[in-house]
């Protein structure tokens, strides 16, 4: 990736955080952690629920053109003779199908599916290691504020309004 001209302020936030890290007694950081920890475990639920959307929208697509394109070669090799309206019928099958596909492609469910997967599990790394610094077990603030920063400029995607409108 190549370097920001414009940080958002999400990204200097984190970093501010590192610089602010360095001098903050250690009660404030517990509490500085504690804030990131509910804002990672916030986003890690928005995209597990976004990822499992998208599943469901990817299925609602794939699973008929499997079915269609199935159908379609029974019919099609069953079939000896050329009757038109057979013909003309599997033709019109195939073509929905082709409209399925396109749509599929189009609306790129499966990708936006796979995207939110990985950002979910990113998260639940990062809620662990913060869950880890709040025990006591000291993680290098350098190393989070880098993480946070990676994954903010990462972390660009929209969650569906059936995802943003759930109660959390």
């Amino acid at each position: 990736m190549g370097t920001n001209a414009n940080p958002s302020p999400l990204t200097s936030s984190y970093e501010a955080i590192y610089k602010l890290g360095e001098t903050l007694p250690p009660g404030a950081e517990k509490v500085v952690v504690e804030h990131y920890l509910k804002k990672c475990k916030r986003l890690q639920y928005l995209h597990f629920n976004s990822s499992r959307y998208y599943s469901r929208w990817n299925h609602a697509i794939a699973i008929p053109m499997i079915v269609v394109n199935s159908v379609a070669a029974v019919v099609s090799t069953l079939t000896n003779e050329n009757s038109g309206f057979l013909k003309y019928s599997i033709t019109g099958v195939l073509a929905a199908n082709s409209v399925l596909a396109a749509l599929g492609k189009y609306l790129r469910f499966a990708e936006k599916q796979q995207i939110h997967t990985q950002l979910h599990l990113e998260y639940l790394k990062l809620g662990n290691q913060l869950e880890r610094e709040i025990a006591g077990q000291q993680i290098d603030l350098k190393k989070f504020s880098e993480l946070m920063n990676h994954l903010a400029e990462r972390d660009n995607w929209d969650f569906p309004d059936a995802v943003m409108n759930e109660d959390v």
